[in-house]
């Protein structure tokens, strides 16, 4: 993301938790921003766009399970990265022809953190070394 924004790419923003460091391709919300204030008005409409897309994101790994394992640990990221969005197009595809959402299921893999303690690929590891390399 740093390098498409530093090639002049800057009409595009990723949201991202109190977890990440603000940068200028990444929004957070805002610390303690006052009730009723802009700024409260802004962390409000971050929570609800996050939520709309953590919504998404499950309907997709409950239509296409590929994506509930880490594709990351088994191909290239650019090949899992074709991977999301052939299942992006997919889902839109089933969408414009008002196919049924699939019934929801356990999700057995259990919790991400206890999942991967200690693996160089966990999600929040990674997440937390990030900032470091940039």
């Amino acid at each position: 993301m740093r390098q498409l924004h530093d090639t002049g790419y800057t009409n595009f923003y990723l949201l991202g938790d109190s977890g990440y460091t603000l940068r200028p391709w990444l929004q957070t919300t805002v610390d303690d921003a006052q009730p009723g204030t802009p700024k409260d008005s802004y962390n409000e409409c971050h929570r609800s766009t996050r939520a709309t897309i953590e919504r998404y994101n499950g309907l997709r790994k409950t239509r296409f399970r590929c994506l509930l394992k880490h594709p990351v640990s088994h191909y290239s990221s650019h090949r899992t990265s074709k991977i999301i969005n052939a299942c992006a197009v997919l889902h839109n595809l089933c969408i414009e022809y008002h196919l049924p959402n699939p019934p929801a299921f356990d999700n057995d893999e259990g919790d991400i953190e206890e999942e991967h303690a200690g693996h160089s690929m966990c999600p929040v590891i990674l997440r937390n070394e990030i900032p470091s390399l940039l």
